[in-house]
């Protein structure tokens, strides 16, 4: 866990108690979580490494998006399967039960069709949603954390570069805290 320093105070990222940073603690009194104390912020940062930041935090992105994919696209092809089965099984039981009628069979074939897409289209969103947050929770957080501590970050400015690097529907945005004021025009900074 990260906790960024100002001159003023200690804030802790996890649940954003402050303390005097003369206070010789280790942990956060409220949660106890491990107080480090970083200073890096957007604006101490050279354009450069800007963009080897801005690199992890698409790199982790792409991450979780490929995680979702494989899992989403595993999702639809095994329930188009299931529902093609379940189609046929439905149509031969209306031809047989309902007099050997092609109307019912065709009209009970196409109802079963948008309602397996509709249930197969649901599933992988949720198979993709379920991926990225294991993805997220078990390799990604802790890859997070390792960069911002190796490059001596606060967690505070990660989180504002990619929150202005990545799209609003990027996977990564969801996991991320919100914007702080410590955000800065990533383009101009790059740009000097």
């Amino acid at each position: 866990m990260q906790n960024s320093t100002t001159s003023e105070h200690t804030e802790c990222t996890v649940c954003g108690t402050s303390s005097r940073p003369n206070q010789a603690i280790d942990a956060c009194p409220a949660c106890g979580a491990p107080i480090v104390s970083i200073t890096g912020s957007l604006e101490s940062i050279t354009p450069a490494r800007l963009e080897e930041i801005r690199t992890q935090v698409e790199s982790v992105n792409e991450r979780l998006l490929s995680a979702g994919s494989k899992n989403a696209e595993s999702a639809f092809n095994l329930g188009c399967g299931m529902s093609l089965v379940l189609i046929l099984l439905s149509s031969v039981l209306v031809y047989f039960l309902a007099g050997r009628s092609w109307l019912l069979v065709l009209i009970t074939a196409l109802m079963a069709m948008i309602a397996g897409l509709w249930i197969v289209t649901l599933l992988s969103s949720i198979a993709r949603s379920g991926a990225i947050r294991y993805t997220y929770e078990n390799e990604v957080r802790a890859e997070v954390e390792h960069f911002v501590q190796a490059n001596g970050l606060s967690l505070t400015a990660f989180e504002a570069l990619a929150h202005e690097s990545l799209t609003e529907n990027a996977p990564l945005r969801k996991y991320l805290g919100s914007p702080k004021q410590e955000s800065v025009d990533v383009k101009s900074t790059l740009q000097e």
